[in-house]
């Protein structure tokens, strides 16, 4: 039989859905190629660049999961190869001054916290505030050089 290829043996993804490509070939033909993530099986239908599918990741927790594809040739032999997907919860921006739902007036100081989650973190952010009326401020955060990772905070220039 040919061979499958997944094109990295960790396969991060920060989204909701995986797109999956598998090269595979086999000298008495390929009859199937399916793939396994999280107890979800797919099978993956010939593309223009190999065997393709997509897996809906939303009801995944974040973290590492295995991915196992098979590929059968005619005769009902097959291989399999095996992954780890790792899906990790994308940065949060919270708005920490002024407070939701609080009445400010003139021009307040905006402050923006970024959270960063493991293996990602905020080394950059930018935030714009306006109200349906008017720009009420703007601002961006850089992480220093060399700093630990952590919260990245910033406020408004006025």
């Amino acid at each position: 039989m040919g061979g499958t290829s997944v094109s990295s043996s960790e396969l991060a993804n920060p989204g909701d859905t995986l797109a999956l490509r598998v090269d595979a070939a086999a000298s008495e033909g390929v009859y199937l190629v399916e793939a396994e993530l999280g107890g979800s099986t797919i099978e993956l239908v010939r593309g223009s660049s190999g065997f393709e599918g997509i897996f809906d990741l939303s009801g995944l927790p974040y973290g590492p999961h295995h991915l196992t594809v098979r590929v059968y040739d005619l005769l009902g032999d097959g291989v399999t190869a095996e992954r780890t997907v790792l899906r990790y919860a994308p940065p949060t921006i919270r708005l920490a001054n002024p407070r939701p739902n609080s009445v400010v007036s003139g021009r307040p100081r905006i402050q923006v916290q970024c959270i960063g989650a493991a293996p990602y973190d905020c080394e950059y952010a930018c935030a714009e505030l306006r109200s349906q009326r008017r720009y009420v401020g703007s601002g961006c955060g850089v992480r220093p050089e060399g700093a630990p990772p952590g919260l990245l905070q910033f406020g408004s220039t006025r």
